[in-house]
């Protein structure tokens, strides 16, 4: 009996071994497909034109929105009243807001991210070399007007906010 368990322990320490040593080294090590590399990106004037429009991709939330939450003008001074719009589902007109409601953390993390996008190719457009400079300068001017324009809506909100310009 103690024979068999021996022979057992044997095969499975040298099956371990041999599987651990055949294992897959490149497999794991695979670049995903469903992104393009952060390299790669500014290598083309096509990627580099997608990363510009991934800086507007936040900024239509704002208008077209399904969120009974979210009014943005009234979370500041420059509220443009509709008057298609009931305004009783709005916490912050009704006096009913909280802090920690979760539509200040989206709104924030939202606007950071464009800021954050912008940066990205505020900082690296220069690089992209089947791009003309008419081009990039113009591209270069909008990444700046959103990121301003993202520092601009935090500030009317929270009043002084952390700023990152890379």
């Amino acid at each position: 009996m103690n024979t068999m368990k021996t022979r057992i322990m044997t095969f499975s320490l040298i099956g371990t071994v041999l599987l651990s040593a055949m294992s897959c080294t490149g497999f794991l090590d695979r670049t995903p497909y469903d992104e393009v590399n952060s390299t790669a990106v500014y290598n083309s004037a096509a990627l580099a034109e997608d990363a510009v429009i991934g800086v507007y991709s936040n900024a239509r939330y704002d208008y077209v929105t399904t969120d009974a939450n979210v009014l943005w003008d009234a979370y500041s001074s420059t509220l443009d009243p509709n008057t298609l719009i009931n305004y009783s589902n709005y916490p912050l007109l009704m006096g009913s807001v909280r802090p920690s409601h979760s539509v200040f953390l989206n709104r924030w993390k939202r606007l950071y991210e464009t800021i954050n996008r912008a940066n990205d190719v505020i900082g690296n457009i220069h690089s992209v070399p089947d791009m003309t400079p008419e081009t990039k300068a113009c591209r270069l001017a909008e990444c700046k007007f959103h990121r301003a324009f993202a520092y601009y809506i935090l500030n009317c909100v929270w009043q002084g906010v952390p700023v990152y310009l890379e």
